[in-house]
């Protein structure tokens, strides 16, 4: 049964003085407190911009329906106005993915409302989203009109929480490896100290391919030492590296003893889940109890599914009144007994648990202190998240990731200037410790790889063998080379504002275009991606395709995947089709700018690549400039009718040295809030109520209440002759 989403606790440590001048990326720390105070008051930020974005997340609905699943369960299906609508600005505004919390509301003077988890996103075939809703098998299914009732998003405050309290035990704590806590410090730490034992591992693991010899001394650094960084570009087999190290350290457990792999994301750690089965492991997959409804591609190792062949009569009995009605406290206690029975039993067996950084921090696995914590995707974990899973014990740290990729994710420009979107993981690599890079890449075909290991990688990457016969199809273009399958193809057709976002209408048109052709000559449709960095550009693409202008007789463009280029981390296909989107007359690119973003983007195709953009405007960054210039060179960048494309040779703009800020999607008010905060309010260190208004005195005891406090009534002009008079 669904729970309601958990409500915001108090904060659970004292609030820091801010400092402009300690990055935390970048700094060294003297001691745990200093570090711990610092990422504190940048997580607290984060966390207000993103409670103050979901409350922003609310729209009305054009249709909807409610069911009962199999399992009896309120399902709730609605659509929102279409993007296209006059009346879209709201929807826009409505950013979730499946495992988010959501509300639906009645009308007012109903006071109906149920919380649920999305479990559907409008995708190529509806543009329905779903929602599980909590409540019992007696609740009565409300009977209103679409157009009353209304969806909000939930800002979910556990994982801010579990980092505040990791954050806590990484000050309060003693018996945690000293090791490691001085090398998360940034303190000079000694080889000597790192080093476990200098033990040569088995490199021939079934079901696993054979290593390389880069593969092969990361494998061996890492389960030699007491924390390990490991470099792996895309392509290069890293997860198959993971599920090594996982080999070999689960040989040494004793009794009682277990290994923590943890990833950011739930998609990484099921990926982590399913590499290491491939070794003969059985590894239990540890979800929070809001994504156990899920569908999952691991269903055979779920903890909360793996108990149901144990647990015993007497909780059946009690989990079937619980559909029906609220337990009392008695019966309630004795469920939960029953299963947290059942869960340790299975995790005592499988030895090895697979679960997010936050979910890390679940009751159930308080219980273990882990030997050894392996993190995957770790160029994407913040210093805080990263701490979830460091912070139950372990002696061992072993990140695996890239850092030339995404970033761990952060909205707040106040907590992105503080260093918060820099990872663990990029700043231990800059202090000296062991670390190896993954060098050889087996995913995409010479050609596509040698622009971003040159721009990205610094030319260390290899091209494994038979990668040059990637290419399987031979087009009836004839400007496609098939020994060199990419083109950029010249696009300006003009942005538009979509909501928040930004998408761009011929643009995508273009993209539809290129996919149904690329299928109509043979190209299987499930090989091929559009990706897009904008969201906005997704829900335009994706609405477009359910036009049966744009499909093909047998519906087979609908098999095609579109998403965005964020999403698409850690995934690859063999034809991708990128939508630049931006053509404006201004030189603003917004985030499309960003080196790991394009370096994302261009390493996702095996064994072709083609690119939608204005050359003149991106022209002006220097990474898309050398990446045009690269491909004039190749005289792969086109112009001109599909059936008729031909090579062009354009004089490109020289780059800028800065280009202007994005103003298009930035929320003005929040925007100078969040930066003169430190102006506007006293933080006190030990108090009740951390903040207190330098125009009134009026205290906070939050970020948020403190932001909402300021755009009270009136009190605007008296805060700013104050920021005057304190500069």
């Amino acid at each position: 049964m669904i729970t309601s989403c958990p409500q915001t606790s108090p904060l659970l440590i004292p609030m820091a003085n801010w400092s402009e001048d300690v990055l935390i990326s970048q700094s060294r720390f003297s001691n745990s407190k200093d570090l711990a105070d610092s990422v504190f008051v940048a997580i607290s930020v984060e966390r207000a911009e993103q409670e103050r974005a979901a409350k922003k997340m609310r729209a009305g609905l054009i249709w909807h329906d409610i069911v009962r699943d199999e399992r009896n369960e309120l399902v709730f299906h609605f659509q929102l106005p279409d993007i296209t609508n006059m009346e879209s600005k709201d929807t826009m505004a409505i950013r979730v993915s499946i495992g988010d919390f959501g509300k639906i509301e009645g009308p007012q003077e109903s006071k109906w409302e149920r919380h649920g988890i999305i479990t559907k996103l409008p995708d190529l075939t509806d543009d329905n989203y779903c929602i599980l809703l909590n409540g019992t098998s007696q609740d009565l299914t409300p009977k209103w009109k679409s157009n009353e009732i209304t969806f909000q998003v939930l800002y979910n405050p556990v994982p801010f929480e579990r980092e505040c309290a990791a954050l806590k035990k990484f000050v309060e704590v003693t018996n945690f490896n000293e090791t490691i806590r001085q090398a998360i410090l940034g303190a000079e730490v000694s080889l000597d100290d790192l080093k476990i034992n200098d033990e040569v591992p088995e490199y021939d693991i079934q079901g696993l391919p054979p290593f390389n010899s880069f593969q092969q001394a990361a494998i061996k650094m890492a389960i030699n030492n007491r924390v390990a960084i490991i470099e792996g570009p895309g392509g290069t087999g890293k997860t198959d590296v993971l599920a090594a190290i996982a080999f070999h350290l689960s040989k040494n457990l004793k009794e009682d003893e277990i290994l923590f792999v943890c990833s950011p994301s739930n998609a990484a750690a099921d990926e982590c889940a399913l590499r290491i089965m491939k070794t003969g492991l059985n590894p239990v997959r540890v979800v929070a109890e809001s994504r156990q409804m899920l569908e999952s591609r691991v269903p055979d190792i779920l903890l909360h599914r793996l108990i149901r062949d144990i647990l015993p009569t007497e909780f059946k009995k009690l989990d079937n009144i619980k559909k029906k009605r609220k337990l009392n406290n008695g019966e309630q206690q004795r469920f939960k007994e029953l299963k947290t029975q059942a869960e340790l039993e299975i995790i005592r067996q499988r030895r090895i648990v697979c679960c997010t950084t936050s979910s890390s921090a679940m009751e159930i696995l308080r219980e273990f202190k882990p030997v050894a914590i392996i993190v995957d995707e770790a160029g994407q974990g913040s210093i805080s998240n990263v701490l979830v899973p460091v912070m139950t014990g372990a002696n061992q740290l072993i990140l695996v990731g890239d850092t030339a990729q995404l970033p761990p994710l952060v909205t707040s420009p106040k907590a992105l200037s503080a260093g918060l979107g820099v990872s663990l993981m990029e700043r231990l690599g800059e202090f000296g410790l062991p670390k190896e890079m993954l060098r050889v890449q087996h995913r995409m075909v010479p050609s596509l790889s040698a622009f971003p290991n040159e721009q990205f990688y610094g030319g260390l990457l290899l091209d494994g063998e038979n990668t040059e016969k990637l290419v399987s199809y031979s087009s009836k273009w004839k400007w496609i080379d098939v020994s060199n399958p990419k083109a950029f193809l010249s696009s300006f057709y003009e942005e538009t504002k979509v909501g928040r976002s930004i998408g761009n209408d011929g643009q995508a048109k273009e993209a539809i275009v290129l996919a149904n052709k690329l299928i109509i000559s043979g190209i299987d449709p499930s090989d091929i991606a559009i990706l897009s960095f904008y969201d906005g550009q997704r829900r335009i693409i994706s609405r477009l395709i359910r036009d049966p202008i744009y499909s093909t007789r047998d519906k087979k463009l609908r098999e095609i995947e579109v998403s965005t280029v964020d999403s698409f981390q850690g995934r690859e296909n063999k034809y991708i089709i990128v939508c630049t989107v931006r053509c404006n007359e201004r030189n603003k690119l917004g985030f499309i700018s960003d080196r790991r973003r394009i370096n994302l983007a261009l390493t996702r195709p095996q064994a072709g690549l083609f690119i939608l953009g204005n050359y003149e405007l991106l022209s002006v960054d220097k990474t898309w400039n050398a990446l045009l210039n690269c491909y004039v060179n190749e005289g792969v960048l086109m112009e001109g009718d599909l059936d008729s494309m031909k090579s062009i040779k354009p004089k490109l703009r020289t780059p800028l040295s800065s280009l202007p800020p994005d103003d298009e999607n930035v929320d003005e008010d929040q925007e100078e809030c969040t930066n003169n905060f430190a102006l506007w309010f006293t933080i006190y260190y030990r108090s009740r109520h951390p903040f207190q208004c330098k125009a009134c005195n009026t205290p906070a005891s939050s970020y948020a209440q403190a932001i909402e406090h300021l755009r009270s009534h009136g009190h605007r002009t008296k805060a700013a002759k104050v920021i005057s008079e304190t500069k």
